[in-house]
């Protein structure tokens, strides 16, 4: 008896799940025994709905990748509220997203800039995300010494993930 005998078919290991009548079969079962239970899935559009989904690399681009941009200290686009500077990004988003609350990192010169972990309130911050999640404002130093006066020799790094409106 030769080894491919005693392998099962490759649709043993990968098989389409199961749908209702009528509809086309778009997801990928994965197991690692001859009919054995289900480990993975993945999804026809590379959407996760549980923990054992895996997603595709579109999918992750998407949802997961973290824009990064350089700035000089002065090349903020406008003045805004509590005397911050306004990094805007509305031209630099893709089609249909928008910053992810939570997921924005500021460091200038190498220091990590504080934030909390809902980034749309800007009270005792360094930094914090307009309302309309298109811009990042970084304060100018105030009480508490929070906040930074940024000065034209600053490199100001920031970095985000978008995610769908």
């Amino acid at each position: 008896m030769g080894v491919n005998n005693q392998l099962g078919g490759v649709t043993d290991f990968i098989r389409l799940a199961e749908t209702q009548t009528g509809n086309q079969a778009t997801d990928i079962e994965f197991t690692n025994t001859f009919g054995g239970e289900t480990i993975f899935i993945m999804r026809g559009d590379g959407t996760a709905v549980s923990g054992s989904d895996t997603v595709n690399l579109d999918y992750i681009g998407s949802r997961y990748y973290r824009k990064i941009y350089n700035f000089a200290g002065n090349e903020s686009s406008s003045i805004g509220q509590n005397n911050s500077q306004v990094f805007e990004f509305s031209s630099s988003l893709d089609s249909g997203y928008r910053i992810k609350n939570g997921t924005v990192d500021v460091n200038v010169n190498g220091t990590i800039m504080v934030s909390n972990t809902d980034q749309l309130g800007p009270s005792t911050v360094d930094f914090y995300l307009s309302s309309s999640y298109e811009q990042v404002n970084v304060r100018k130093l105030y009480t508490g010494g929070l906040g930074l006066t940024l000065e034209p020799s600053d490199i100001v790094n920031i970095s985000f993930q978008q995610e769908k409106i």
